[in-house]
């Protein structure tokens, strides 16, 4: 079969797919069937490459979380690394080498890819039928006119009975239902066809035309280590700050006044976490834009970059411990915890990234940056973020006697079990709130086996055992 055809076929077949798993169904079993389906079509019809099988594989090996959890903290990461790791292997292969710029053009161009795709998946019935003009203007007309009637029919006869009966006479057919097919049909059509102009433009074209990968490097030695040098000494002096509280947080807190737990932590948690993320790219650009004309050179570059990673690690430490420090205070919550594992990522990146400085790999940098991020979605979701901080909440409240019911009653499906023993375990004045709303909360089940989700069946048995009053 001619290899338009049948790419064309694939996306088409790819869309009825993506509606078989969607239409009418949680999130559940159906996502890693559809994923494994998508990753091995695509793998078939796109020249193979170590890299992209690598990244498809990556992509199957994390969508079984979406039939384990149902936390939306757990599963929302997880489809937007899949939807991530596909739009890296449409985009073929070389990433590693590439430099941030040429990363950015790659998205611009899966963006173009994404409007090139209802032209992709047409051109074979433009040229398949050989016909004279005036009759492929005919067939152009009726394909432009078919979805126009269609969608207006739906609608008239979602509106009117009668007209429906008439033009559906004796089908016992749910026209909501089937517009929602249609609909989901040809979205995962749309987003199949992209694959395949995406992976047109190939990580070989980008790199030549990025003037990071063919031009020199700008900055002369004088001028990097200038800059990194000067941000050294601020990181210097900022740590030595750091180290007359590093250690005595608390008693700070206490003794300042005015100033709370919250503000203490708060104040300035987010930005010394983006402190972090911009001394790895700081450290990227003098990599890729720094002129090094020899081992003097080379080991400058290292030294600062190990000097600056150093400092920086000690930043992270002192937003965990203001981190720390809100915790004690108010107690776990999912966004507390997600802080926590952005400072280990964080600090993961930056000691990966030194190790590729010390050895030259300039290449393995995005693909050791994936490795840590694939990484750390696997321990987020292996801890279950939810049933995790309902376990720490109940903990603290055996110790302190303090505890926030509301929040525990928002935590849903994947804190239920835990919930339910609080419930049974602890008296009654203090978890009615709880009882009430395990009671008077159902989450709504549809679908069938494509919707199966184990921490949704977990927290169903664990509800059922509730003594609920009449």
């Amino acid at each position: 079969m001619n290899p338009t055809w049948t790419r064309t076929a694939t996306a088409a077949g790819l869309g009825i797919a993506f509606d078989l798993a969607a239409h009418e169904q949680q999130l559940g079993v159906s996502m890693p069937l559809l994923v494994a389906v998508a990753a091995t079509a695509v793998a078939v019809t796109s020249p193979h490459s170590r890299e992209r099988l690598l990244l498809l594989g990556a992509a199957v090996a994390v969508a079984p979380v979406a039939a384990i959890r149902s936390d939306e903290a757990v599963t929302a990461p997880i489809l937007l690394a899949i939807m991530a790791l596909f739009v890296l292997a449409a985009t073929g292969p070389g990433a590693g080498a590439l430099s941030l710029r040429g990363f950015l053009r790659r998205g611009l161009g899966v963006m173009r890819a994404l409007l090139r795709s209802p032209l992709f998946i047409g051109a074979p019935i433009r040229v398949a039928v050989p016909a004279p003009p005036r009759v492929r203007r005919v067939l152009r007309s009726a394909v432009i006119a078919a979805p126009l009637v269609a969608v207006f029919a739906l609608l008239f006869a979602s509106a009117d009975r009668v007209f429906a009966q008439a033009l559906l006479p004796d089908l016992d057919v749910r026209l909501d239902a089937l517009a929602g097919h249609i609909t989901l049909i040809a979205m995962g059509t749309w987003m199949a066809g992209a694959w395949w102009p995406a992976e047109a433009q190939t990580a070989g074209a980008i790199a030549a035309r990025d003037p990071a990968a063919v031009r020199p490097p700008r900055l002369s030695p004088a001028e990097w280590s200038t800059a990194l040098g000067a941000l050294t000494a601020l990181f210097t002096v900022f740590v030595a700050v750091q180290f007359a509280f590093l250690f005595g947080g608390r008693a700070r807190v206490e003794v300042t006044p005015g100033l709370t737990y919250a503000e203490y932590a708060r104040s300035g948690f987010f930005q010394l976490l983006a402190a972090g993320g911009l001394t790895a790219m700081v450290l990227l650009g003098a990599w890729d834009h720094g002129r090094r004309d020899g081992r003097r050179d080379e080991r400058r570059f290292l030294g600062l970059a190990a000097a600056l990673t150093a400092l920086c690690l000690v930043v992270l430490a002192s937003a965990a411990l203001r981190l720390a420090l809100y915790q004690q205070a108010f107690g776990f919550t999912i966004s507390r915890l997600a802080a926590w594992l952005a400072i280990g990522v964080t600090g993961a990146a930056l000691c990966g990234l030194l190790v590729a400085i010390a050895t030259r790999r300039r290449r393995n940098v995005l693909s050791g940056a994936l490795a840590i991020g694939l990484g750390a979605l696997i321990v987020w979701a292996g801890i279950s973020p939810a049933a995790f901080v309902a376990r720490k909440n109940i903990e603290r409240y055996h110790r302190t006697g303090t505890i926030d019911i509301g929040y525990l009653a928002t935590l849903g499906p994947e804190a239920t079990p835990a919930l339910v023993a609080f419930v049974a375990s602890a008296p009654a004045t203090v978890t009615e709130p709880l009882r009430y709303a395990l009671c008077s909360f159902a989450p709504e089940r549809r679908g069938d086996w494509r919707s199966a989700n184990l921490a949704r069946s977990r927290a169903a048995a664990a509800r059922a055992t509730v003594r609920c009053p009449a």
